[in-house]
């Protein structure tokens, strides 16, 4: 052996002793039998489970699994499975394999020598492959076989070290013990079995209310009662400007007056003129036109305000938004409900959506007293979502109180929970977390 492949193997010695872990000694060592002796290619591989596994190439920091250079060369590895014989071994020229034979000039260099890694019990555990472009010299395959039983017995202290660690991982045994024991108990716990629940805002509103609505298109002069005030049947509720009305009254009751003058004189006329008998029927059909109009003019003067044809309470926001209001027939101005007849407005949002049984039962807390705890059941649900007024969509359902609760006042807000069917406590708690996953990934 020349004194420059000594120097070499000493440095390559030294820098396999500095590596940090098994796989780092594997890189070094491929490295370094390329750089020994020049090689253009350097393999190693290790048997995994029964079968060769390539676990390091010269030149490459890691190993790509799937690609057709190393399933070839794992291929070639199992060749080499049995005893070896000699420290290093030749590669022959012509494999039985027609794949190895066929691809060989694609993956390896023309001289080719495999190291075989052998156990305590003579038993090949893995090897490195060498190549390159020109024969090897003997003192070349020495130093190889040399540098390979070094590869081979840091390859074991790392083996040993593993198992020391294997070892003291038995010591804590009993703390993996305990770990599993609590998550046996947490994984119980995400199993059990609770109802499932929606938060949602409530407000007591009025049921079977009645609308009261404009008898007329015109302008609201004044609201006669104020909000939630307990009116009778035939109390005034709003009153229009009569100023338009009572001024086309007035022109029109003039105009039947001249009307009927003209159908007079006419009528007087006919008796010697073929001309005014023939106005006649023009005539008598302006007096009924007009007096038909005055008519109805005067009856508008009459519907000038707008009573309760029932007892209740008027629910309307202000009286002072309506004032000089123009208004057309039929638009809603307020409600005249019973303070008897309440029931509860829930809005549960889309995203707090659950599956609900038949006559799902609700527990709510208003505003005003939130200490208590009243009950309610639904006996409405809304088929579409609606716009709440902070411009989240909603479903719209209804319930009523429990007959023990004492009715609240109308237009109290709060909160409620609406309960639904049983389910996973684990399931509820990544619910909301996985479909939030869902939209964000599409899936």
């Amino acid at each position: 052996m020349n004194e420059t492949l000594q120097t070499t193997l000493l440095a390559e010695t030294e820098a396999l002793l500095s590596a940090s872990s098994e796989a780092d000694t594997a890189l070094v060592a491929v490295n370094a039998f390329a750089a020994l002796v020049g090689a253009g290619q350097a393999v190693m591989w290790r048997r995994r489970f029964g079968r060769p596994s390539i676990v390091a190439v010269a030149g490459i920091a890691s190993i790509e699994r799937h690609t057709d250079f190393t399933h070839w060369f794992e291929l070639l590895a199992g060749q080499f499975l049995g005893p070896a014989n000699a420290p290093v071994q030749l590669i022959p020229d012509v494999f039985d394999d027609m794949y190895l034979r066929t691809e060989r000039g694609h993956y390896l260099l023309e001289y080719s020598r495999h190291l075989p890694l052998r156990g305590s019990d003579s038993r090949v555990i893995g090897g490195i492959f060498v190549a390159r472009s020109h024969e090897f010299s003997p003192g070349e395959i020495e130093i190889l076989g040399r540098f390979a039983h070094s590869v081979f017995r840091m390859l074991t202290r790392w083996q040993v070290c593993a198992g020391l660690r294997r070892s003291q991982g038995f010591r804590i045994a009993s703390r993996f013990a305990v770990i599993l024991l609590v998550i046996g108990v947490l994984t119980g716990g995400l199993m059990m079995p609770v109802r499932q629940s929606a938060i949602g805002n409530v407000e007591v509103s009025a049921r079977d209310a009645m609308p009261i609505t404009a008898t007329q298109d015109g302008v609201i002069e004044r609201v006669l009662v104020r909000p939630n005030q307990q009116v009778r049947n035939g109390t005034p509720l709003v009153r229009y400007d009569g100023t338009v009305v009572r001024s086309k009254l007035f022109v029109s009751q003039q105009t039947v007056g001249v009307a009927q003058a003209e159908l007079d004189r006419a009528t007087g006329k006919a008796f010697g003129d073929e001309n005014a008998r023939a106005e006649l029927r023009t005539l008598r059909a302006r007096v009924e036109e007009k007096s038909a109009e005055t008519g109805y003019l005067d009856e508008l003067a009459h519907r000038l305000e707008i009573r309760s044809t029932a007892v209740g309470v008027a629910i309307f926001r202000d009286a002072e938004e309506w004032t000089g209001r123009s208004v057309q027939s039929g638009e809603r101005i307020m409600m005249l409900a019973d303070p008897g007849k309440v029931w509860l407005t829930l809005y549960v949002p889309v995203e707090e959506a659950i599956p609900l049984g038949e006559t799902p039962g609700i527990e709510f807390n208003l505003d005003i007293d939130p200490l208590r705890i009243r009950h309610a059941r639904v006996v409405e649900s809304a088929y579409e979502a609606v716009i709440m007024p902070d411009g989240r969509a909603a479903y719209l359902m209804h319930a009523v109180l429990e007959a023990s609760d004492s009715l609240p006042r109308i237009g109290l807000k709060g909160v409620a929970r609406i309960y639904g069917e049983r389910s996973m406590l684990g399931y509820l708690l990544i619910r909301k977390p996985l479909r939030a996953l869902r939209r964000l990934l599409g899936w």
